[in-house]
């Protein structure tokens, strides 16, 4: 399974003035920065608990037939876009034969045909969306975890040198801790 962002959100849980005021920057010449290592950090964090924060597409492609249903990562899946099918050597073609389950985990059940024209099922691609769709609604908790990471790649541009490893800051660890899944 490989998960592909198509479109990343078109907003941030913070603002550029809330990053600099953390990082105590007065001048603009880094602005651009900023915001990508504050987008990194969001995107590591999403990363790390499972879900999307903000609205985002993202694209899921498996090879073969699935013999369970698809895990939709990240979490907080709002909608199945849609499903596409390739047979033998053939190009994609849209699939109505699916199941977007709300369950936790959220799942797809493909139920297109493991055959088509005597061509195996090669590949699925599954477009989805996730994430909510405003900032405000982004628990605080995560926006503080977000920033003090964003303070801490700032800081430490480089996470490996000569002898040193800089670990996540326990501040954001502390407070991300409160949103992780229990996997068994």
């Amino acid at each position: 399974m490989l998960f592909e962002l198509i479109t990343p959100p078109s907003v941030e849980p913070f603002t550029l003035t809330e990053l600099k005021a953390a990082l105590r920057i007065d001048h603009s010449a880094e602005d651009d920065l900023v915001m990508e290592l504050g987008q990194t950090a969001r995107r590591f964090i999403e990363r790390r608990l499972g879900f999307a924060m903000l609205n985002q597409t993202w694209q899921l492609l498996y090879q073969g037939s699935p013999a369970a249903p698809l895990v939709l990562r990240p979490g907080t899946v709002t909608g199945v876009t849609s499903v596409d099918v390739a047979y033998g050597e053939g190009e994609f073609g849209a699939t109505t034969e699916w199941r977007f389950v709300r369950s936790v985990p959220q799942t797809v059940e493909v139920t297109a045909p493991c055959q088509s024209g005597g061509e195996e099922l090669r590949e699925l691609r599954v477009t989805f969306t996730a994430g909510g769709s405003d900032p405000a609604n982004v628990p605080d908790d995560l926006v503080r975890a977000t920033i003090l990471l964003t303070a801490h790649y700032y800081e430490n541009r480089e996470a490996v040198a000569e002898g040193r490893y800089v670990a996540m800051p326990q501040g954001a660890e502390a407070l991300l801790q409160g949103f992780r899944e229990a996997r068994l």
